[in-house]
C-alpha cells in the first residue's frame, strides 16, 4: 500500500516535487506508513555495517555505511552534486542568487534554513 501511495504522488504531482532531502523523507514516510517498522521519514539513528560471518563466529567488515550524523550532509551533496551536473555552466552561487530573486518576486517559497532549505513553487 505505502509503495502505491508514494507512486501516485510522484505520478500525480511530479511538476511540484521540488527534489532534496525533505521529499525524500516525505516520501520514505509514506513508503512505511502502513509497516510495523516506525522508521518512514526519518534519517538512519544507528550505525549500519555490513559484515560477513565465518563459520566460526569470525566477523569481518565488508562495507560500512556513513555514520548517522554524516546521513542529512551526504543527501544534500547529491542533490547539489545533480543540479551542478543539470546546469555545469552555471556556478553554485548563481543558482542560488536566482532562486533567491524568484523568492523575492514571489514565484516560490523558500522553507527551512541552511542545508535544510527547500523551495516550492507558489500557487
Amino acid at each position: 500500500m505505502g509503495y502505491r501511495d508514494v507512486l501516485n504522488t510522484i505520478h500525480e504531482s511530479y511538476e511540484y516535487i521540488s527534489i532534496g532531502s525533505s521529499y525524500i523523507l516525505q516520501l520514505h514516510r509514506d513508503l512505511y506508513k502502513y509497516s510495523e517498522k516506525s522508521i518512514g521519514g526519518r534519517y538512519k539513528n544507528t550505525q549500519n555495517v555490513i559484515a560477513k560471518t565465518t563459520p566460526d563466529g569470525t566477523q569481518t567488515v565488508r562495507f560500512m555505511l556513513l555514520d548517522p550524523y554524516e546521513t542529512l550532509g551526504a543527501i544534500d551533496a547529491i542533490f547539489i552534486n545533480e543540479i551542478m551536473e543539470l546546469v555545469p555552466t552555471i556556478g553554485k552561487v548563481s543558482i542560488e542568487n536566482s532562486l533567491r530573486k524568484l523568492v523575492e518576486e514571489n514565484f516560490i517559497e523558500r522553507h527551512g534554513k541552511g542545508k535544510a532549505t527547500f523551495y516550492n513553487p507558489n500557487r
